[in-house]
């Protein structure tokens, strides 16, 4: 169910649904930058930002999903703006935010 219908988890556009709608993955975000993501028959990728930002959290589990081989190029491309969410200076856009991923395989 939070896979079909990841709106009724979270708000859509939020890092949570955007990832469960192009995927086959369930995923949910929680307090404090806590980010959990269920892969259909796979694996599960669970991730936390140390300073509470679930924005941080989002960008780290599509870069870990990308790592282990989960997102498809059209879902990369889907998920670009959350995976390297856009730094602003004077109304213009400067650079990119990007996950400094270590990846350990439990």
């Amino acid at each position: 169910a939070m896979h079909r219908y990841p709106a009724l988890v979270s708000a859509n556009g939020e890092g949570d649904a955007s990832i469960a709608l192009v995927t086959n993955a369930a995923a949910k975000g929680g307090a404090q930058g806590c980010l959990g993501v269920a892969v259909e028959g796979r694996h599960g990728v669970a991730v936390k930002s140390w300073d509470g930002s679930l924005e941080i959290a989002t960008m780290t589990a599509i870069a870990a999903l990308e790592k282990v081989g989960d997102l498809w190029p059209e879902a990369l491309r889907r998920l670009e703006p959350l995976a390297r969410p856009p730094v602003l200076g004077a109304g213009m856009v400067v650079g990119a935010v990007e996950s400094r991923l270590d990846l350990v395989v439990a």
